[in-house]
């Protein structure tokens, strides 16, 4: 249960060097995930674009927020009832994280991310599918006492 509920989360990619605002840096990440329920395993390849934003202040803390963007591309193969299918799509992922400025773990994720995707089968019967799919996530995490 605990991996379903990982499957997809990402911690951001922190820069070894101290960083001023409006400082950028990237990193690339892929992943291959099996959703629950899916005739796909999907490979998700993302290349994220961090942005130091400054100081941000939430319910009267001050956070560090860094801001992230970046074109994301996915794909995958299955098979579903007999047909084979494979899947392929772009998109772009944007939103932002607000570390804890002593610890620097992520309190706070908002994350939206949009995909054009194509989904083709073939069997008894050929087709494409277009699908566009627009997900908004937001994580917040709380310390446990």
């Amino acid at each position: 249960m605990v991996e379903q509920m990982a499957t997809g989360m990402k911690f951001p990619i922190l820069p070894a060097k101290t960083v001023k605002k409006g400082d950028t840096w990237t990193s690339n990440r892929n992943d291959t995930i099996k959703p629950v329920e899916s005739p796909f395993e999907m490979i998700i390849d993302a290349e994220d674009k961090y942005t130091y934003a400054g100081v941000e202040t939430k319910d009267g803390k001050e956070y560090y927020r860094i801001n992230i963007e970046g074109p994301t591309k996915v794909s995958g193969e299955g098979s579903q009832m007999g047909m084979d299918m494979t899947i392929e799509g772009t998109g772009v992922n944007e939103g932002y994280l607000l570390l804890d400025k002593t610890t620097l773990l992520p309190v706070f994720v908002d994350e939206k991310v949009g995909l054009d995707m194509s989904i083709m089968i073939s069997g008894a019967q050929s087709m494409a599918i277009p699908m566009t799919q627009n997900t908004s996530t937001t994580t917040k995490f709380t310390e446990i006492k």
